[in-house]
């Protein structure tokens, strides 16, 4: 019970203080400050683009605002349409009225969405607001006849454009209405019509918004205007909330320079000092229950997860700085397509691609004066594969990301003798890092740039298993295991030539499966060649044949199962793994 009194970081520091020096708990304090902040800025920073770019309502945080508020706007509608106007104010209501009677709720959307966008940057005049909702009320009816019109164009468009964005889809569906004369008989653009709406809204009750007189004229471009309508001080204060909330959704994990504990309870998982409210079962909180219902904390699974979280990395710094050389010098490997072009050990071009130099119209067809292709076919293959072009660009951004945030990570931890990564699993039990970029479950390039940080002297079974994990991550991974270790020994010159000079020899490792893998592999093989007794620091790497048949071939004692997936050896000796398959007429020899 003692234990679950005493706050976390209280009981870390003091099992902190048996294991490790407290400087090095100092340190890791100071590691979560640096998250924190980086996490706070990464926030108002995106809250800042997102306002910027009148995308408030595209996140959870504005549809729910949204959700929350139509309700009470509806209401409002369905009055205002009820109540008895005359001259103007009736002439401009009945021409709203003719669209949106009966559908209240998408006219208060349209309303709600727009005073959102519009507000949420800077508090506006009542005027200069009023013509952007008619306006958008206007834009919204010509979509709706573009639907009605051509519904197989626009819905092309969102399977046609779905990899570009949201926001794109919609600028590209309102050019087209405009373009093809999908026209409505126009809701009035006046003022009182805005103005009522607005006022509408403010006394619906959904306490978004509020009017305020205008002291001064920099709150609108108009200084004949004297109101104007901002946030509300509710609304203030769940913009403030949901900033907190989404500080502790973008955090960076990153690894610990302090040994994690073993996890006392689901609900505190990761091995943190301060980030104590990160759960042990990922995700899913049905899978959360279901799982608190049959685990007890003093389970031998727990042992196990324990055990993997103890275990003390490093960064590989030769790796890193290779890797980190290619990046920098942007190192184009030629055997790369222009195209899709890389860097050398299959790394994402760092460089910036433009789709219309690389996909030029010429190549497609004649042009006219003003450089349009004249006939159409030519426009239509051209434009295809110009689209296709930046979906790749698009894709290799990412890659290079992950790149980038990987490295930023070794750089930053490459002073640190040894580091420690925390586990969560999912509801089949599978374990899964918390720290997302650099973890040992990354892709093969980025898992070379951590190694244990205690090695290990080899014998002579050891120096076997370094030699097929080097020939797996050359590309022999379906050679028996004598061939593997045999390639290996046939190329130990240029192995230490690699070692030496990896820049040097790009061409002799760079274009392997796992080429970064490959290379710490080289590093540590020619560290042996030069002392057999020195320490030996990689992970070897094995991948199990089929390993849910394997599991469930253990679990029922399957023997046919087992032998066919190779937890059961069918062979006298151990040199031939299950998935090389003998050509016909093909012996095996030992």
């Amino acid at each position: 019970m003692m234990l679950y009194m005493m706050t976390t970081s209280t009981y870390l520091k003091s099992v902190c203080s048996r294991r490790c020096s407290i400087n090095l708990y100092d340190e890791q304090l100071k590691l979560e400050e640096e998250t924190t902040l980086k996490a706070q800025q990464k926030i108002d920073s995106a809250f800042i683009h997102i306002i910027e770019h009148g995308e408030l309502t595209e996140t959870s945080f504005g549809q729910n605002l949204l959700r929350v508020s139509i309700n009470a706007v509806t209401a409002g509608i369905k009055e205002y349409f009820a109540k008895r106007l005359q001259g103007n104010y009736r002439k401009d209501r009945e021409r709203l009225k003719a669209f949106y009677e009966g559908r209240e709720d998408v006219l208060a959307y349209i309303i709600l969405n727009t005073m959102l966008i519009r507000i949420a940057k800077e508090p506006r005049g009542l005027v200069g607001l009023s013509w952007h909702i008619v306006k958008e009320i206007n834009v919204c009816l010509s979509l709706e006849q573009h639907r009605k019109a051509d519904p197989k164009l626009y819905a092309y468009m969102d399977y046609e454009f779905k990899g570009r964005g949201k926001k794109f889809i919609e600028a590209r569906k309102r050019k087209i209405s405009r373009l093809k004369g999908f026209d409505v008989d126009n809701v009035e653009s006046t003022a009182k019509l805005g103005t009522a709406l607005i006022n509408i809204v403010i006394n619906s009750g959904c306490n978004l918004f509020k009017l305020v007189q205008a002291r001064n004229s920099s709150y609108t471009k108009a200084k004949r205007e004297r109101h104007h309508v901002s946030l509300s001080d509710d609304a203030m204060k769940l913009v403030g909330k949901h900033r907190d909330t989404l500080v502790k959704n973008v955090f960076t994990y990153q690894p610990l320079v302090v040994p994690p504990l073993r996890p006392v309870s689901l609900m505190n998982a990761g091995g943190y000092l301060t980030f104590n409210d990160i759960k042990l079962v990922k995700k899913e909180k049905k899978h959360l229950d279901m799982i608190s219902d049959s685990l007890s904390m003093d389970s031998p699974f727990l042992d196990i997860i324990h055990n993997i979280q103890q275990v003390p990395y490093q960064v590989n710094t030769r790796v890193m700085s290779i890797m980190n050389t290619i990046i920098e010098d942007n190192l184009v490997d030629p055997a790369s397509s222009e195209k899709n072009p890389k860097l050398y050990g299959s790394i994402p071009y760092m460089d910036h691609l433009d789709a219309d130099i690389l996909v030029p119209k010429t190549d497609f067809g004649k042009l006219d004066d003003k450089g349009q292709h004249i006939e159409t076919q030519h426009f239509k293959a051209w434009y295809k594969a110009r689209e296709e072009q930046r979906a790749l660009i698009e894709a290799i951004h990412g890659r290079r990301m992950g790149y980038l945030f990987a490295l930023d990570v070794a750089k930053k931890y490459s002073k640190y003798k040894e580091f420690y990564f925390t586990y969560q699993f999912d509801y089949r039990f599978r374990l899964y890092p918390i720290q997302q970029h650099l973890n040992p479950q990354q892709t093969g390039n980025i898992k070379s740039l951590l190694q244990f940080s205690r090695g290990q002297v080899l014998n002579k079974e050891g120096l076997k298993w370094l030699k097929i994990h080097g020939a797996n991550c050359y590309g022999w991974d379906k050679a028996p295991y004598h061939e593997r270790i045999a390639n290996i020994e046939a190329m130990e010159d240029e192995i230490r030539a690699i070692a030496i000079n990896p820049l040097l020899n790009l061409s002799s490792w760079a274009q392997t499966d796992s080429p970064f893998e490959f290379l710490a592999f080289c590093f540590a093989y020619s560290d042996y060649l030069n002392d057999n007794n020195a320490l030996i620091h990689i992970p070897v790497a094995l991948d199990a044949v089929c390993s849910g048949i394997q599991i469930y071939s253990g679990l029922l004692l399957d023997g046919v199962g087992a032998e066919a997936v190779n937890v059961i050896n069918k062979y006298e000796v151990v040199d031939v793994p299950d998935d090389y398959q003998l050509l016909d007429g093909e012996e095996f020899v030992e």
